[in-house]
């Protein structure tokens, strides 16, 4: 498709979605979703168990990598950096 930038979530969002919670929502990221919106201290439950995910093997490495690389490209070519 073509589509070079990156999603964003709604504010908890994934907590909406279907076997998901505000702290654990791998279906989000392995649908595409680069940047989770999480006020306050959830994002550090989120946080640890993304990382246990990816570690497990439920969301894989390259989707991460893939994630992190939309969000660098967006930054650099608006001149972030």
């Amino acid at each position: 498709m073509g589509f070079d930038g990156f999603v964003v979530g709604d504010w908890n969002g994934h907590g909406q979605m279907k076997g998901c919670s505000n702290e654990s929502c791998p279906q989000a990221i392995n649908a595409g979703l680069n940047i989770f919106m999480v006020p306050m201290d959830t994002w550090k439950i989120l946080y640890e168990s993304t990382l246990a995910q990816v570690n497990c093997g439920e969301i894989a490495q390259t989707r991460i990598d893939d994630a992190v690389s939309r969000i660098l490209r967006v930054k650099f070519r608006t001149g972030l950096f």
